[in-house]
C-alpha cells in the first residue's frame, strides 16, 4: 500500500522531497575547528547544490553522517558531480572516509 501511494504521488505531479545519508568515519575527533569548518565552508556548498537542508550528525567518537534533504531526486542527480568533488575535498581536509550511502524519496516528514 505504502509503495503505491508513493508512485500515486509522483503519477498526480506531487514533487516528493528526495534525501541522501552519507555514513563516514574519520581518524580524529570532531572539534570546534571541525565544527567552524562544517558551518562556513560545506553547509554552504551542499545549499548552493540546491539541497534544502542539511545535518552532519555526530554518531560515534569517530563516526558521523550527513543528512541532504533535496526538493526532488532530480535535483540531487544534477549536483551528483559536485558533491564528488565536496566529498573528496572532505576526504582530504578531515582525513575521513565514506563508508557508505543510502538515497531515497522522503515519505512522510514533519
Amino acid at each position: 500500500m505504502h509503495t503505491t501511494q508513493s508512485r500515486d504521488a509522483t503519477k498526480r505531479g506531487k514533487k516528493m522531497s528526495y534525501a541522501a545519508i552519507s555514513m563516514w568515519k574519520s581518524v580524529q575527533s570532531v572539534d570546534d575547528e571541525i565544527i567552524a569548518t562544517l558551518n562556513s565552508e560545506y553547509v554552504p556548498a551542499v545549499k548552493a547544490m540546491g539541497a534544502t537542508n542539511a545535518y552532519f550528525i555526530q554518531t560515534g567518537e569517530l563516526e558521523s553522517a550527513v543528512v541532504t534533504i533535496w526538493p526532488d531526486k532530480a535535483t540531487r542527480e544534477l549536483a551528483a558531480a559536485k558533491i564528488a568533488e565536496v566529498r573528496s575535498q572532505a576526504t582530504e581536509e578531515f582525513s575521513d572516509e565514506m563508508t557508505g550511502e543510502l538515497k531515497g524519496p522522503v515519505l512522510a516528514s514533519m
